[in-house]
């Protein structure tokens, strides 16, 4: 009941607050829809496809292959199994894995940043995040290694408040270890990070409880120390850990495959053959892209077009370059301050979230993507936003106009959200549930209508309806997971300089055995010549002779949709 005591303009100025809350709640929602139901691209169709093999009861390395440990798929596996196969569901368990992130990160940044700053960042990352609700090992992987910093991070929280708790370090290490099962690079420039903070953790406290020098600190002591804390409580779990994963594997009979996929594999240097080992070229790319049409003269009315893709461009460019100068701006700050001998205990936060926070975004630079950098990079975030903090708090002038650019910057963020959402509701096309597809899907690829996909599907059925196998021909493994086809080999993914000699003549040997009904070549070759993963390969280096030649031998071309064409296999 209104009070009547109150002025009336007190009063429509909370309604109007109400309503602009509202709507601001609407349309966050409404720049999520688009993200949650799009069309599954290629990693993601992967991981989703070989997660329902596992929960039908296939075993990873044996029968389907992947280069990556497999935490990833069991975690999908797992909830497919409880819940049933829904994308829809499995990504909104991606979002609280974002909200998961965000709260540890509000809480290990409560001591660094103003409620301002903090609550900006706050509004930053998860209109980062919301963007990619997608299902992929950088996900998880960058999720279980936030969580093993964090668990380091309540130690030293327990040690300043007198009360010191080694469990922590106990799921410190733990969860460390867990991080190689879904990424094995970042696990080992994790265990690298904590190992290197450990040290320097003992160290610093060496010198402060003897009271000496940084020359004056014996390396005994600490030594001592760390293996008294920090190898008792750490590193041993961390061996547990990896020892009983390893015996999983044993005990399902899998090692040696696992072993030929994820570990020779990359040791024959396959991954390397096609990977950019840089963070500026690889992530500036999408940003280049989105103002280019901008650069190349267009014409003035379609130029007010950039107010809307001006937002999305920002936020690009944030992506990319606000983790790297909190990278280079702390990475200045502590060493600096070691050098100078000033370097205390209470500096021990920073320096944890900067050695792992480099370790997080050094796991990038194979292939910096936006949402890899996003997955990764959220202790790189945080320190960026401490540095600026810093910055502008030096500077009294500035600092006066925080309230102004926090809320259009808010603005900014939100409005290129919903822009990006409402671009592939309107551009996109909505496809409808099928028995394999039992939800709604926003297909956007602009190379292939919806109705022509919807075609291609009802033609690869045919399989099923003959219970006959498919192959589907290069980057495509969505056309698997959400048609319900029964893949010809155990291969989803078969790139050129990328797939490795032995592994084409396993394709070329299943394929001769199966006789798969339907193959279908989805003209990747052509998206690889503008890849700059594959600049150095020329146009005949980027085909598979050997797939070719059977091709031509055994099939027919029969129809073609879009950069789809299906070939059936001749009566002979």
């Amino acid at each position: 009941m209104t009070n009547p005591l109150q002025p009336a303009s007190r009063h429509w100025k909370q309604w109007l607050w109400r309503a602009l809350l509202g709507l601001i709640l609407l349309l966050m929602f409404l720049s999520l829809i688009g993200p949650l139901m799009s069309w599954p691209l290629t990693d993601e169709s992967t991981y989703l496809l070989q997660a329902r093999q596992m929960a039908q009861g296939l075993l990873p390395y044996r029968d389907f292959y992947d280069f990556v440990t497999p935490g990833s798929q069991f975690i999908g596996s797992l909830f497919f199994r409880l819940n049933g196969f829904s994308l829809i569901g499995i990504r909104l368990l991606v979002v609280i894995g974002w909200l998961l992130e965000l709260l540890m990160l509000y809480t290990m940044g409560k001591n660094h940043l103003p409620k301002p700053w903090l609550n900006l960042l706050l509004a930053f990352l998860w209109l980062t995040d919301s963007r990619y609700p997608v299902f992929q090992h950088h996900f998880w992987s960058g999720l279980v290694a936030l969580g093993a910093v964090f668990m380091s991070w309540r130690y030293l929280q327990s040690l300043y408040n007198g009360k010191a708790q080694p469990r922590w370090i106990a799921l410190s290490g733990i969860l460390c270890a867990t991080t190689f099962w879904f990424t094995q690079s970042l696990g080992i420039l994790l265990t690298g990070a904590l190992t290197a903070f450990s040290l320097l953790h003992c160290f610093l406290h060496e010198r402060e409880l003897q009271g000496v020098g940084y020359r004056q600190v014996k390396n005994q002591a600490v030594l001592a120390r760390w293996l008294r804390e920090w190898g008792r409580f750490g590193a041993l779990p961390w061996l547990a850990m990896h020892g009983l994963c390893i015996l999983t594997l044993i005990t399902l009979g899998i090692w040696p495959d696992f072993v030929r996929d994820t570990i020779q594999w990359l040791a024959e240097g396959h991954y390397n053959q096609t990977s950019v080992l840089g963070y500026y070229p690889t992530f500036h790319q999408e940003f280049v892209e989105t103002i280019k049409p901008f650069l190349d003269g267009v014409p003035f009315p379609a130029a007010l077009l950039f107010i809307f893709r001006f937002p999305i461009a920002l936020h690009l460019f944030l992506i990319g370059a606000l983790p790297i100068l909190g990278i280079l701006g702390m990475g200045y700050a502590l060493p600096n301050r070691f050098h100078y001998r000033l370097l205390q205990r209470q500096d021990d936060e920073l320096l944890l979230l900067w050695l792992c926070g480099t370790a997080l975004i050094i796991s990038t630079m194979s292939y910096s993507t936006s949402m890899h950098i996003t997955s990764n990079g959220g202790i790189a975030f945080l320190l960026g936003a401490v540095v600026l903090a810093r910055f502008l708090n030096r500077r009294p002038k500035l600092e006066k106009l925080m309230q102004p650019l926090i809320g259009g910057f808010y603005g900014l963020l939100l409005l290129g959200a919903v822009t990006g959402s409402l671009t592939m509701l309107l551009w996109g096309s909505w496809l409808s549930p099928t028995q394999t597809m039992p939800q709604p899907l926003l297909y956007t690829d602009p190379n292939t209508s919806g109705p022509q996909m919807v075609q291609l599907l009802n033609h690869l059925h045919e399989a099923n309806e003959q219970k006959r196998s498919v192959f589907i021909f290069s980057e495509s493994p969505s056309l698997y997971l959400v048609g319900g086809y029964q893949n010809a080999t155990r291969f989803v993914l078969i790139i050129p300089q990328y797939t490795s000699a032995p592994q084409i003549k396993e394709i070329m040997r299943d394929l001769e055995k199966n006789k798969p009904l339907l193959i279908v070549d989805d003209m990747t070759m052509h998206s690889l010549l503008k890849d700059p993963r594959f600049a150095q390969y020329s146009a005949s280096q980027l085909t598979i002779p050997a797939l070719s030649e059977f091709l031509s031998t055994h099939y027919t071309l029969q129809a073609s949709y879009g950069r789809y064409g299906v070939f059936r296999r001749n009566q002979n």
